[in-house]
């Protein structure tokens, strides 16, 4: 049998996150439309938008925990601006590249790398501080992923790009 049966639909413009709450009341699927109107479907079928103004249009959307305070925060990529806030709307981070972005951003937290993109078949990792990590650009066209994945106490980075697949040590 159904558990939930909810009336209210979500766009379908990017991918959809879910965020437990407290109750099912608490929790819902979270997205951003092609406005950057970020909404929200609680599992009580109570729907919210929260209109993000400086966010690029048609944009690749992620919610993840940017800024490492334990919320997560809305992340949008569109041709070649990043922008970043917070469920008050308060700019986090925010940047126009030299290159269109290929994939939605990704945040890591590990080590002092935070927010990396693919553009142009590189890929790119900027630090906590906002900035370039050295040795950035590397060749890559899919998202990436960062972990220890030999157990020597140092962060790999993987990636592929046409048949092969790289691993790069980082710093």
């Amino acid at each position: 049998n159904d558990r939930i049966k909810l009336e209210k639909m979500l766009p379908q413009s990017n991918d959809v996150y879910l965020k437990v709450g407290s109750s099912l009341a608490k929790t819902y699927l979270v997205t951003a439309d092609s406005n950057s109107t970020v909404v929200k479907l609680y599992f009580n079928d109570k729907k919210e938008a929260l209109n993000i103004d400086n966010a690029p249009k048609n944009a690749r959307f992620n919610f993840a925990d940017y800024n490492a305070d334990k919320a997560n925060d809305y992340i949008f990529a569109a041709n070649e601006n990043i922008y970043i806030c917070n469920n008050e709307k308060t700019e986090l981070y925010k940047n126009e590249l030299e290159q269109s972005i290929s994939n939605k951003p990704l945040v890591f937290n590990a080590g002092n790398h935070k927010l990396g993109y693919v553009a142009q078949n590189q890929i790119y990792l900027i630090n906590k501080e906002g900035i370039l990590e050295d040795g950035f650009p590397l060749v890559g066209s899919t998202n990436f992923g960062i972990a220890d994945i030999n157990n020597d106490q140092l962060l790999n980075l993987v990636v592929a790009n046409q048949n092969m697949i790289y691993t790069y040590n980082l710093k």
